[in-house]
């Protein structure tokens, strides 16, 4: 149902999201969390506008006590970088290049998100502490690949001998 969404739910979903977030049960948090993970990647371009209140329900949420909310927090987090577009001047929401919507997430929240997932590294759970891991591989990957500078990486600088 909500992969399927479009420009005109959009509303009606993003106002279950906010009910969701409100709840004290991790189960509803962590719904609420992928619901939004869903919606960005459903319809990426009507979501742009949103994408703050994204990130700020993904971060507040990543040091949730519950470690099952903690992982959906990143998995939102890294989501939102995977789609996030790199070193594009405009206003976000609009396409570039490569096809991605200008999300703003590196631009406008990258110290906060980095030190978010840093302190994760530390997490009790060892699949939270090498998700984070992983959410930082997708800050550093996510819109600036290879697509975007049409070159390979040389094989030398990826090997240590």
């Amino acid at each position: 149902f909500i992969q399927s969404i479009s420009v005109h739910s959009l509303p009606a979903v993003l106002a279950l999201v906010e009910t969701l977030l409100a709840s004290k049960q991790w189960q509803q948090v962590r719904a609420a969390l992928a619901i939004l993970e869903i919606c960005l990647s459903s319809a990426p371009y009507s979501f742009a506008p949103h994408v703050p209140v994204a990130v700020e329900a993904a971060l507040s949420f990543s040091t949730n006590d519950c470690v099952r909310v903690q992982f959906q927090a990143i998995q939102l987090l890294a989501a939102l970088c995977r789609a996030d577009e790199i070193g594009d001047d405009g206003a976000l929401g609009v396409s570039s290049a490569s096809g991605r919507p200008k999300l703003g997430v590196r631009q406008h929240h990258s110290n906060r998100v980095l030190a978010a997932l840093a302190q994760l590294f530390n997490s009790r759970c060892s699949k939270v502490a090498g998700h984070a891991c992983l959410a930082i591989v997708a800050y550093c990957r996510g819109g600036n690949g290879k697509e975007n500078s049409g070159e390979s990486v040389d094989k030398q600088l990826l090997l240590p001998f």
